[in-house]
């Protein structure tokens, strides 16, 4: 069976936790919480003063079956385009955080120059923009020309939860299409995706205690579907 990779890419771009000195614990429990390979994620609560520096590499350890998490961070606009043209290019599917000083200027850029990314032909988006700003909110009156296209967060927890459930969501929407193929190879693929997607539940459990029931019940069935199938 083809081995599978995500297809997704995280980036971060801020002027501070952009830099490797800076909120390493925090990059390290993003990276290690969106990772559904990760067994033992870092927890944001828990500061760990083993973590002094952090850098993508540190994002691209793999872990249970080798597939590697990628989290990308920048403080420099321009690159951090770069970034989003390259992974556009690859097909990737990005989740993009950044904060209100800066996304007041590359925010407008990206709804400007990638429309589409945001409802493709399918109704199917190739980006997600997150906001985050630690203090809410000095001048955000630009965020309010965008709010169709990203979400503001104040409070990491509230970020890190919804990053790591829209992810398994993506995961699963990627199985449930290998499913709805009925074609055997799919079916073991779709697993996996659903598997990831569950390992990303469990992970944002740790997290808060909200949980969307609705789509943990889905995830549920569409798995016994696949062991279903994958046994007939």
């Amino acid at each position: 069976m083809k081995q599978l990779f995500p297809d997704i890419v995280t980036i971060w771009l801020d002027a501070h936790i952009g830099d490797p000195h800076y909120h390493a614990h925090l990059k390290a429990a993003f990276a290690s919480n969106i990772d559904p390979t990760n067994p033992k994620p870092v927890e944001l609560s828990k500061q760990d003063r083993n973590y002094t520096a952090w850098n993508e590499l540190d994002s691209r350890i793999p872990h249970q079956i080798g597939i590697p998490c990628e989290l990308k961070t920048f403080v420099d606009i321009n690159q951090c385009l770069q970034c989003i043209r390259d992974s556009m290019t690859r097909d990737k599917r990005i989740f993009l955080i950044v904060s209100d000083s800066m996304g007041q200027y590359i925010v407008p850029r990206i709804i400007e120059e990638y429309p589409q990314a945001f409802h493709n032909e399918n109704g199917e988006a190739s980006i997600s923009i997150y906001i985050f700003n630690f203090y809410l909110i000095s001048s955000m009156e630009w965020l309010f020309d965008c709010m169709d296209y990203a979400l503001a967060f104040s409070h990491e927890t509230d970020l890190l939860w919804r990053l790591v459930h829209d992810i398994a969501r993506y995961y699963a929407e990627n199985g449930k299409k290998l499913l709805d193929r009925n074609i055997l190879p799919d079916t073991h693929q779709a697993l996996i995706y659903f598997n990831w997607a569950s390992v990303l539940c469990h992970h944002a459990q740790r997290i808060t205690r909200y949980q969307d029931f609705k789509f943990l019940e889905d995830l549920k069935e569409w798995r016994y579907q696949c062991e279903e199938k994958n046994q007939s």
